[in-house]
């Protein structure tokens, strides 16, 4: 029923098109949300900015709200501010509101700040915002840690880290983070933006090209929507769309965190243990070395302290949602999910120890 309604209301806006090319709402009437997509592909994922550039155009109507769109990829020469709009006959433009030519690195909290300051400026004083990112992904490991690592974002070789977007994005201003990119469950990311976003939807393992593209046509208005319902949709138009894959690409997983309960996991996490046989636990990496997320909610399960109950509530209270597909690109098995992951320190990665002490999470466990 649900679905059937969600269909209808999809096709009366493709039916209604653009109204016209008016872009904003008099003050009177704020919108709930406008939406900022960062498209940060100043690297080898160039082409696929163009790819969700097209399906945002398709999938977006007036109706839905303001689109703006960060764009950064090689072919242009600095990142520059789209907005999506209508002209008098019905088509859908994207309109360059800002160029970056002095900012041109989309990791510096530099051009972060100018850019928000931009869509805020183009906003409703009142309307609260949806951030989509959309680069290559390695969670909390920080720049230049391994081979090929990658932080939040990759722009020409340089990353951001979680703690930077967290002390860059404005509060109480910003309704969730949608990562189209990998590795980004950690716990170490959730705890990093726990004072800035209440919702994340995130990876534990890899996204698998094409990403969320699809959703773009099809499922726009999800972010839309109130939160953190939205966002639930979206996640199941996602697995449905997965689970329809007969190759590798039937490969995936998705969680949608709540960080309010982030502050209580890492006191009831204080002191916490190594499990005895890290062979036995579940892995999202692929790598042939030593894994680099682990699934949290099975270490959890592993300790033998007085607070693992209560640490097993705070994950169950984060975790609004979680999938998993049964094994990822054919070998790897998920056989445990519990919607986030940790790094576990290791001797076979003495320096990436020592900049995990460093974070916030650590940290915070560490008391």
């Amino acid at each position: 029923m649900c679905r059937s309604r969600h269909l209808l209301f999809v096709i009366l806006l493709a039916l209604a098109g653009c109204v016209g090319p008016a872009e904003r709402l008099p003050d009177s009437v704020p919108p709930k949300r406008v939406v900022l997509v960062v498209l940060a592909g100043d690297n080898d994922l160039s082409e696929e900015v163009g790819w969700r550039l097209d399906a945002l155009k398709q999938g977006w109507t007036p109706a839905m709200g303001p689109l703006f769109v960060l764009e950064d990829r090689a072919s242009i020469e600095a990142p520059r501010l789209l907005r999506l709009t209508c002209d008098e006959v019905g088509g859908k433009h994207y309109r360059t509101l800002a160029s970056y030519p002095y900012l041109t690195d989309t990791t510096s909290e530099e051009l972060w700040r100018t850019v928000l300051a931009d869509v805020m400026r183009q906003s409703h004083p009142a309307a609260h915002m949806g951030i989509v990112l959309f680069s290559h992904g390695t969670g909390w490991l920080p720049e230049g840690m391994l081979a090929e690592p990658r932080g939040l974002l990759s722009d020409n070789g340089r990353e951001m880290s979680p703690e930077l977007l967290g002390e860059i994005l404005p509060a109480d201003r910003v309704d969730y983070l949608l990562f189209d990119m990998c590795f980004t469950a950690g716990v170490e990311v959730a705890y990093a933006l726990r004072q800035r976003v209440p919702l994340l939807l995130v990876s534990s393992a890899e996204m698998v090209s094409p990403g969320f593209t699809p959703l773009y046509r099809s499922s726009l208005w999800f972010l839309y929507e109130p939160q953190p319902e939205g966002l639930k949709k979206w996640a199941r138009d996602y697995a449905s769309l997965v689970e329809q894959q007969t190759d590798l690409r039937r490969s995936g997983t998705l969680s949608l965190v709540s960080t309010a309960p982030l502050d209580e996991l890492a006191e009831a996490m204080q002191g916490m243990t190594l499990p005895s046989d890290l062979g036995g636990l579940q892995r999202f990496d692929r790598g042939g070395g030593a894994p680099l997320f682990y699934d949290l909610g099975q270490v959890i399960t592993l300790q033998e302290t007085l607070h693992r109950e209560k640490a097993e509530d705070c994950l169950q209270r984060a975790v609004l949602y979680e999938w998993h597909t049964e094994t990822f690109m054919g070998h790897l098995p998920l056989n445990h999910h519990s919607g986030m992951t940790i790094y576990l320190p290791t001797s076979a990665y003495p320096q990436l120890n020592r900049a995990y002490d460093k974070t916030a999470w650590r940290r915070a466990i560490a008391r």
